[in-house]
């Protein structure tokens, strides 16, 4: 009994670990784009502060923009695991969660980031405190 439940444990903790340590590609990245940004959202360490409202967001550099992005890998909410679902899906308070974005070319030298949340969560997590957010051209390693 004590070894099933050790190792049942044990296989939780490594699901645990992949699920909320991993980096996680956007839901919206096309297989045919060969330009990589390494994207590190953390949410603020208050009471309420994360959010299961979608994120969307547009980066812009010199030469181009993104367009209007979803910022969620589509892996997370789709955990059948449902205990681990309530505690994955969205950005909850003090999280590090890290996404590679594709895009077909380089942006350029980053300028701008526009982020947003559409508010469609409706039980009092619409709001969102994020910290801040740390974009890294994976080519070039400038952030």
């Amino acid at each position: 009994m004590y070894s099933s439940r050790k190792a049942k444990r044990s296989r939780q903790s490594i699901y645990w670990t992949k699920t909320f340590w991993g980096v996680f590609p956007l839901v919206d990245n096309y297989a045919d784009e060969e330009y990589f940004y390494l994207i590190a959202v953390h949410t603020g360490l208050r009471k309420s502060a994360g959010t299961k409202s979608r994120v969307s967001f547009c980066l812009s550099g010199e030469f181009n923009d993104t367009g209007v992005r979803q910022l969620r890998d589509g892996i997370r909410e789709a955990n059948i695991f449902s205990f681990i679902y309530l505690l994955c899906f969205g950005f909850s308070s003090a999280s590090l969660l890290y996404f590679v974005m594709a895009c077909p070319g380089s942006l350029g030298p980053l300028q701008c980031l526009r982020i947003w949340i559409d508010n469609s969560e409706k039980s009092g997590d619409a709001s969102w405190y994020l910290d801040r957010i740390d974009v890294t051209d994976i080519q070039t390693g400038h952030t």
